[in-house]
């Protein structure tokens, strides 16, 4: 790994510490860029993420207590699944696609919860929501 450039101090160059090396490293990996409506960030892997950012937070919570309110009204979906299958569907993009996905999940498995709709199936594990009792 390359050190990061430090501007020359009056005694010759001076190294980075490890406190800004770190700083500039977590920089990097969270720079927030919005693309196509939508806050992202890059990961040191390159893939790209949906950022954990407030706008994209209260955007997420707005869709789910949307789709909830629909399947606690009895909404039947289009694509011939049920809900379950839906919800796990989701908790695997989120997964897959979010900076942090733990909040976004713990939130719907609440909005769910405090609708009455039954709790989904499966042991904890990539598909299930795994969210404690709260």
């Amino acid at each position: 790994m390359t050190e990061p450039h430090v501007p020359d101090s009056p005694g010759g160059p001076r190294p980075a510490s490890p406190r800004t090396s770190a700083r500039a490293a977590r920089r990097r990996v969270r720079a927030v860029k919005r693309w196509m409506g939508i806050d992202i960030t890059v990961a040191q892997d390159g893939r790209v993420r949906i950022a954990d950012t407030d706008a994209e937070r209260e955007g997420a919570f707005d869709a789910y207590d949307r789709a909830i309110a629909m399947e606690a009204r009895g909404h039947a979906l289009s694509n011939g699944w049920t809900w379950d299958q839906r919800w796990l569907n989701a908790f695997r993009n989120i997964r897959s696609g979010s900076e942090n996905p733990e909040p976004l999940i713990a939130y719907i498995v609440r909005r769910r919860r405090e609708s009455g709709l039954p709790e989904l199936p499966g042991p904890p594990g990539e598909d299930s929501p795994a969210a404690p009792e709260a």
